[in-house]
């Protein structure tokens, strides 16, 4: 295992005043997975205020809970003091923490054994609790009683589910057993940070795990709406169709939620909009995901006509989610949703006009024209988009002019 260049000298600075100091967690199991860490923490016997006093320069971030943020070369280090978590009140977060000068003890309070590793060049790895034995055998464990860890932490059970789908591993069966029993516990945890983990599950390369958590019966406690589906027999087939999907977090989360249990297709729009918003995801993704979802049983036509039209109505970037949630419904749906793709391409490759403000003539074109203003102006204007969406050769300034004196 390689330590970058700032790493090292982190480490090496805070050797040399007499403390220990390790890269800690996900940067320790990506490098031993040979993937390039996205970031580095390390973890320390020095207290915060001895590691400001080695640095330049430093950032408290979270110096309560013995976090400095490092700079160096302009990247961001967080450099973390040994600690004991004290009680868990909240099913989330330590009453208090206590400094300790036992790189054990630190790592014992970790959530699972492919986190508690703990790497520098002198002392090599440190995996006291089978971390890189779990890596080989691609297990999600719990470091220690999985019991303890969950009632601690009740997010941890969401977490076990996004470790194993980003890594593509298995939830170890003691771990996943204390998930069933507490998942009750996850109600505890605030939507906003439910909707990271989920997010972030879908947004791996196996989106499908998220029926682990059904399976332990978690998404009855965030996603209650999804029960009687994955209960069904579409499940796996939907399933499949989040593994084949596009990695967008609107269109997996469209091809998950269309199939809440109702009839209609507005019902299941607004549903999905419930949902969304009961998570407190951001108004971008619940908007979008409602058209999406409410568009669930529509087949768009491979016409120019009717691809402008839909264009005009929902814009570019919601009819490419179409297209893409449409792509993975079967063969059928897959050899439309590329004629459909090459439509959209072709049409903006021709610069066609698909909305009002890209029309030849404009309201205050119109009003100089000597039209009145107010309704009028409206009514004119969508009269001349309706005729250049059904012929663009007709979004001239002479033809609309034509046309607007005609009506």
């Amino acid at each position: 295992m390689r330590l970058p260049n700032d790493v090292s000298t982190i480490i090496e600075v805070l050797e040399q005043a007499g403390y220990e100091a390790y890269a800690v967690g996900g940067c320790v199991r990506d490098s031993l997975l040979n993937e390039e860490p996205k970031d580095y923490d390390i973890t320390t016997s020095a207290t915060p205020s001895e590691v400001k006093a080695l640095f330049r320069r430093t950032i408290d971030t979270g110096i309560e809970h013995g976090t400095v943020t490092v700079r160096m070369s302009g990247v961001s280090y967080e450099v973390t003091t040994y600690r004991i978590d004290g009680e868990y009140e909240d099913f989330r977060h330590p009453k208090e923490v206590k400094f300790t000068g036992s790189l054990e003890e630190d790592l014992k309070r970790r959530d699972f054994t492919i986190n508690a590793m703990a790497y520098n060049e002198k002392t090599g790895l440190v995996d006291l609790y089978g971390g890189e034995e779990d890596l080989k055998n691609r297990l999600i464990r719990c470091v220690g009683d999985p019991v303890q860890r969950f009632t601690e932490d009740a997010l941890r059970m969401l977490r076990a589910v996004r470790f194993a789908a980003k890594l593509s591993f298995t939830i170890e069966d003691e771990t996943f057993k204390a998930m069933k029993a507490l998942h009750e516990n996850l109600a505890h945890v605030s939507a906003e940070r439910i909707y990271v983990e989920l997010s972030k599950t879908l947004m791996s390369d196996n989106p499908e795990m998220i029926e682990d958590a059904y399976g332990a019966g978690l998404t009855g406690i965030f996603m209650p709406e999804l029960d009687a589906f994955f209960a069904g027999d579409k499940a796996e087939e939907v399933l499949r169709n989040l593994k084949k999907s596009d990695m967008n977090l609107q269109v997996r989360l469209a091809i998950l939620l269309e199939n809440v249990n109702t009839k209609d297709d507005e019902e299941a729009g607004d549903m999905a909009y419930d949902v969304l918003r009961r998570l407190k995801t951001d108004r971008f993704t619940f908007e979008m995901v409602k058209k999406l979802v409410a568009l669930r049983t529509f087949i768009l036509r491979d016409d120019r006509y009717e691809v402008r039209k839909f264009l005009a109505r929902y814009g570019r970037e919601l009819t490419e989610y179409y297209i893409k949630v449409l792509s993975v419904k079967g063969e059928k749906e897959n050899e439309i949703a590329k004629k459909l793709k090459a439509t959209v391409d072709a049409i903006y490759d021709a610069n066609e006009c698909v909305t009002v403000k890209d029309m030849a003539l404009s309201g205050t074109d119109l009003i100089e024209m000597g039209f009145e203003k107010g309704t009028v102006i409206g009514d004119k204007l969508n009269l001349l988009f309706e005729a250049v969406l059904k012929d663009p050769s007709l979004n001239n300034r002479e033809d609309l002019i034509r046309i607007a004196k005609q009506e």
